[in-house]
């Protein structure tokens, strides 16, 4: 019953968000994923972390996926970065390297950050 709730909750969240909002959840989940695989990497969980990293790379692909490209050279910089980390995030399976993780949450709290505060404007 409490599972259901909550997961109606988060379901409702995400309906009701606007797109903006929504980019942000999304940019939350990625770094909450690679954080878990960070946490199954080192734990030696290779299963675990491969599927995170996964889940991390959907997301990316998701955004990629959403650019408005009329918007101008934005989209075409944020898609060259979204491929980037992508790559990194493969790397970073293949390798099993945590240091290449930390690299990939580092620019995406950038890219959330920024889209925050872009976001704010937009809503004001």
């Amino acid at each position: 019953m409490v599972k259901e709730q909550i997961t109606s909750y988060a379901q409702n969240k995400v309906t009701t968000a606007p797109p903006e909002k929504l980019v942000l959840m999304l940019y939350e989940e990625a770094l909450n994923f690679i954080a878990q695989a960070k946490q199954a990497l080192e734990a030696g969980n290779l299963a675990k972390t491969n599927y995170f990293l996964g889940c991390s790379q959907k997301i990316l692909n998701e955004l990629r996926a959403s650019l408005n490209f009329e918007a101008g050279e934005i989209a075409f910089n944020l898609e060259r970065i979204y491929e980037y980390l992508n790559f990194r995030l493969m790397q970073a399976n293949v390798k099993k390297d945590a240091k290449v993780l930390t690299e990939v949450v580092e620019l995406l709290t950038e890219i959330k950050g920024a889209w925050a505060k872009s976001a704010c404007k937009l809503s004001s």
